[in-house]
Order: C-alpha cells, then structure tokens, then sequence
C-alpha cells in the first residue's frame, strides 16, 4: 500500500513519516504571488537621474497618447481571447521614466511640490527607494483607468508593483493584496466600477517575470484574469501536419513530457524570463508549456510529479541527460466557473523522441564520428538513471516507518525511446543535438515502497522493453532499479542497429525477429523468452533471435571497436535475464565512462574495423603508445574502473 497523500502532505497515520514536500516545502520551493514583479525588479532595475523633457502644454492630451500606445500593445492571451497582456519591454518603451516625470510635473496632487522634489518622486516611482519598491505598474494602470491623479494617495498607503495583482474578496469587490495582507482603503472608497477597471489592466501589465534557479524553484500563482507571456504558441495535437510535431505528441501521450495533459509548443516573451544559468535553450526559442488535463489537477498528484523532478534535480552527478523543469504555475478562474486551479509545468521544447531522431538523422548511420557523440549520450543517460537509482534519505522520508528493507530506491519504470528526448540548443545554423531522459515524474521515487518488492502484475510497463522480472512469480519476479538497465540495454541495441543499419532494420527488421508467443499467448517482440524446468520452475533467458542480431552487428563492416565493446556490455551485463547478476547503473556508468574516454583519446578505437583486427577494448587501450607515455593517463584510469566492476 501506497502512503496516504492529503493536500500535499502525508496522513495522519502514525505510521507514515511527516514532511514537507513539493509546494510545501519553503526551503526548496517558492511560491510567486506577485508575478515575479520583486525578481524582475531585482534583475532589471536600475536607478538614476531622470532628466527633465519639454513641459507637457495638455496633460489630458500626454495622457490620451500614452493610453492609446498601451492599449495598441495589448497582445492576446493564447488560451483565452478575452484576456491581454503588455510586454514589458512595451511597457518600458511606451512609460518611460522621463514620460513619468513629465507627467508628475502636471499632476495637480504634486502642484506645491519644487522641480527636484518632483523629479525624486517620478524616481522613486519608476525605481523605488530602500524602503519602497518601485511603482511604476500601478502608475500605468491608474493611467489606463482615468485615476492618475490618485497616485500619492496610493504611495502613502504603501501600493507598489509587489503588491499586484489586488485581490478581489467575495464581500462587495473589495481589493486587498497578499504583500500587505490587507485592504488598500484607497482604492475601497472608490466604486467598485473603478477597482475593476484598475485591476483589470494592472494584471496586463504584471505578465510574469519567469526565473530559474539552482538551488530553488519558483511555483508561480496566476491570480484571476492573468496571462502567461506568451506570443506564440502550437498545441500539439493529432491533427497536426508537422512530422516533428506529430513525434513529440506521441512522445506526450507515451511518455516524454508525461501523460495525462495537454502539451503546447511556445515561445515566451524574452524580456520576461531569465534563465542565463541553465545550459543553452532551443535554437529557435521554444518551449514545451504542459497544462495538467482536468482528471489530473488534483494538487497531490501535480506535488508528486514536481517533488520526483525537484528530487532528481537535487541530486548530485552529471544531471544534464535528465530533463530540466524550468517553472511551474498555479492558474485561477473563477470567472470560467473553476472552482480549483490548473496546474502547468515549463520545460525546454524536444524535437521529438529517439525514433525521431533516428529517422531525421540517417547521415549518421555508419559514420565512425558518430560514435563519440553516441558514447558521450549513452553514458549520460546512464548517469541520469545513476540519479535515480541513487539511495537518498529523501525517499525513506516519505515511507512507512515499518518497511524494514534497506534497499529503498527510486527507479525511473519505463524505459524506452519515447521516453528518451532530443534536444537542439545552441545556434540554429548548428544546433548542438543531446538526449534526454524524460517521464519519470508521477510520484514514482516516492509512492513505490521497495525496489526489491514490487508485485509485477500491479506495475504499468511499456510491453517491448520489459525485463523478464515481468513475467516471472516471485522471488525471480521482483521488479527492481536492474529493471530499468535491461529497458535501457534494449534502447542501447536498438541504436547500435540503426546506427549499422539504419531506421528500417530497427523499426521492422529486428522488432520481426524477436515476434514469438509470450507465456499469455500473445504475439510479442520483447527481447527475452520464459522457460520451464522439468520441475516446473520457471526461468528467462535472452532470445536466440537477439543474440544472433548482435553476431549480425558484430560481423558488420561498419562494427568497430567501440560498438564491439558497447555490444558486449549490452549482451553480457545489461540484458543478463538475471536480476541479481545484472548490472547496476554504478557499474554501468563506470564501464560506460571509461568506453567515453577512450573515444575522445583514441580516434582508432572507433574508426578500425574491429573485424579486420583481433583487437579488443582492452587491447586498443593498452598497445596506444600515447597512454603508455603519460603515467596515470587513459590505461591506468580505464584499468581502474574496471577494477571497481561489481
């Protein structure tokens, strides 16, 4: 049994540990309610001296101007045509600090008041000041709403940016915000017509300021009649005619991005994010928004899927083959009758899944420079999966207190080339391709007990990449972490054979040599077979059909020393039809290292034919003159690992 989740944390059971977790833990997530006015103030805003333009000969007239150039920049929303929003960099265009001033320099409120004693207030207006932030949203929106004149009374009450967007209370339309947890009695005495004008356009201008962090995330609240800043956008659905864009929906309905939502494809306004410590972004600027479908808005079930991702993140090692969550927002709509909010998660956009990038990548198909890339992706996604296995005290957390087995690790449980994404980053001329392990998220680190004591039969798993703990009755039959490196094995020698040869002999060749009969009956291509003893035991064993499609590869022309090696690792450790033989993803990362540097040290352990010569890994890596040179080089680190092999 599952731990019971309410409302993001555990029951009351006695038995069941007590923490924070998700959007209940303060110390490794924060929750924006202002939009990100406070980060992006602390980001972009920079104080100084505004100079005095022209006086203005009609203030009413200045005001018309730069309420008409607002309105024009109103963008539409993209989920929603009766919402809009400004772009900040429109907005800094349009209100510029000299305009604040020579708007100051009218206001009647500010009549009595010196030349530089205006000028400090239009500063402090548009930049803040050590006790007051900025307030140069609200300014606009009292524009838009013919109460400019009102400014200073809302200065002195303490109205900033921070403070937006103003919540309506169910009583008469008061306004109060969450900075001050208070009304704002300035806008209150007014009609309740003005408070909405306000506050309808002052959420235009508070789009959000979207920011990363390392060591934080930010869970963005969307307060009622607020846009995310996008201009934009593609859902990604079935009727879609872009190949790449039909590959990633099959990637989000199987996996990917995970199931059970609605995935569009965006581009965000570049002046409202800023993400400048996460590695390269999609050449072509877009990201993948995935909106929670309704049977999916549970707040515990969107807490889980963001607690596996913060998790993972957090976990120390080379994290750049793991998908990266960038932020998450928290969306309200009473006005559409939503009586709970919908939940979206922000990642980098994926040109599709590994099929796809077979497919769209043939010019690599026995091209030996491939093989260096291909060895840094395959020990990446080891390392990722070496992430997940990772025993961490975080997961014991969250456990029953009378689950006595020790070994408590997460696993990733459904390993397969949906699940593997390809990314393009960098230039758009040259994107740098990367693959990336993907949907590993609903509560799987967290709501499964015992990697030694799971019940197949209770498991969802994708059929062609199974391992044979699937079928077997316990004890052989306990899915385990070891589970996931016989899934991985099989996606290893599916791109082993596309890259000797090619798309077709992956996708119908090798899938039509391994069809036979399973124990149900059913016509199945998975890669192992279940025999019985006399004794009526039953064991696995790899198909025959494998094995003689990895002699096939062997023999190959293009087979080198490095695909020699990496089939031998797939055949010998990662599709062992034993669990407790097989290898962990400790010592597979170790082996799949130590194969990675000797691709990027010695060009011959890829481009030699490993048929023409006798030539082993081993081999290749200790006759090279060049390590024998250097003490403590390639040989002896590579000898090393080896020696670490469990």
């Amino acid at each position: 049994m599952a731990p019971s989740v309410m409302n993001g944390s555990f029951s009351n059971d006695p038995h069941v540990r007590k923490r924070a977790f998700g959007l209940d833990n303060p110390d490794r997530v924060e929750r924006i309610l202002d939009h990100g006015q406070k980060l992006c103030h602390h980001d972009n805003t920079k104080a100084r001296k505004i100079k005095f333009l022209e006086d203005v000969p009609d203030l009413e007239d200045f005001l018309s101007a730069l309420e008409e150039e607002l309105d024009n920049s109103m963008k539409k929303y993209f989920l929603d045509s009766n919402r809009y929003y400004v772009q900040r960099s429109d907005f800094e265009r349009i209100l510029t600090p000299e305009k604040v001033l020579q708007v100051v320099n009218k206001l009647p409120c500010y009549k009595s008041k010196t030349r530089e004693e205006k000028r400090k207030i239009a500063e402090e207006i548009c930049f803040g000041s050590k006790s007051n932030p900025p307030c140069i949203k609200v300014f606009g929106a009292l524009l838009m709403s013919d109460q400019i004149q009102d400014i200073e009374v809302h200065r002195k009450d303490g109205l900033c940016d921070q403070c937006l967007p103003l919540i309506f209370s169910e009583k008469g339309f008061r306004l109060s915000c969450d900075r001050h947890n208070k009304e704002h009695a300035g806008f209150n005495d007014k009609r309740a017509r003005n408070r909405k004008r306000f506050n309808e356009v002052a959420r235009a201008f508070v789009a959000p300021y979207i920011k990363w962090k390392d060591d934080k995330h930010f869970h963005y609240v969307i307060r009622d009649g607020s846009c995310l800043p996008i201009y934009d956008h593609k859902k990604i659905d079935k009727n879609t005619h872009d190949e790449g864009l039909k590959a990633v929906l099959e990637a989000t309905n199987n996996g990917g991005y995970g199931g059970f939502s609605e995935v569009y494809r965006v581009k965000i306004s570049k002046c409202h994010y800023d993400w400048s410590d996460t590695k390269g972004r999609h050449h072509k600027g877009y990201f993948a928004l995935k909106k929670l479908t309704p049977r999916y808005t549970e707040r515990e079930s969107f807490n889980l899927e963001l607690s596996t991702l913060i998790y993972s993140a957090d976990q120390k090692g080379n994290k750049d083959h793991l998908i990266k969550l960038l932020a998450t927002f928290e969306e309200h709509n009473s006005a559409q009758g939503q009586d709970r909010p919908t939940y979206y998660l922000l990642f980098d956009w994926a040109e599709g899944d590994l099929a796809r990038y077979w497919k769209e990548n043939e010019r690599f198909v026995g091209d030996p420079k491939h093989c260096v890339w291909m060895s840094v992706q395959f020990c990446g996604l080891a390392e990722g999966l070496q992430i997940l296995h990772n025993d961490r005290e975080e997961n014991l957390k969250f456990l029953p207190q009378n689950v006595s087995d020790p070994n408590l690790y997460g696993r990733h449980g459904d390993i397969k080339p949906g699940n593997i994404l390809y990314f393009e980053t960098g230039k758009s001329e040259a994107p740098k391709q990367s693959l990336v392990l993907a949907d590993f998220g609903l509560g799987r680190l967290q709501t499964k007990y015992s990697r030694s004591k799971q019940d197949p039969k209770s498991l969802a798993r994708t059929e062609t990449y199974r391992s044979p703990e699937f079928d077997l009755p316990p004890p052989k039959g306990m899915v385990s972490p070891a589970s996931d490196i016989f899934s991985l094995g099989c996606v290893f020698l599916e791109y082993i054979s596309w890259y000797i040869l090619g798309t077709k002999a992956v996708m119908i060749d090798f899938t039509d040599t391994r069809m036979a009969h399973d124990i149900y009956g059913f016509d199945v291509d998975i890669f192992f077979n279940i025999t019985t003893e006399p004794n009526g035991d039953q064991d696995a064993e790899l198909k025959p059909s494998v094995k003689k499609w990895i002699q096939k590869l062997k023999k190959h022309r293009s087979c080198n020393d490095y695909i020699n090696q990496m089939l031998d690792v797939i055949e010998e450790h990662m599709l062992d039809p034993n669990p407790k033989t097989r290898w962990r993803s400790m010592q597979l990362v170790r082996e799949l290292q130590a194969i990675k540097i000797t691709c990027q040290r010695v060009p011959s352990f890829y481009t030699k034919n490993s048929n023409s010569s006798k030539s082993s890994h081993a081999n290749t890596t200790r006759n090279d003159t060049r390590n024998k040179e250097k003490p403590g080089g390639l040989t002896a680190y590579y000898q090393s690992m080896r020696g670490h092999r469990g």
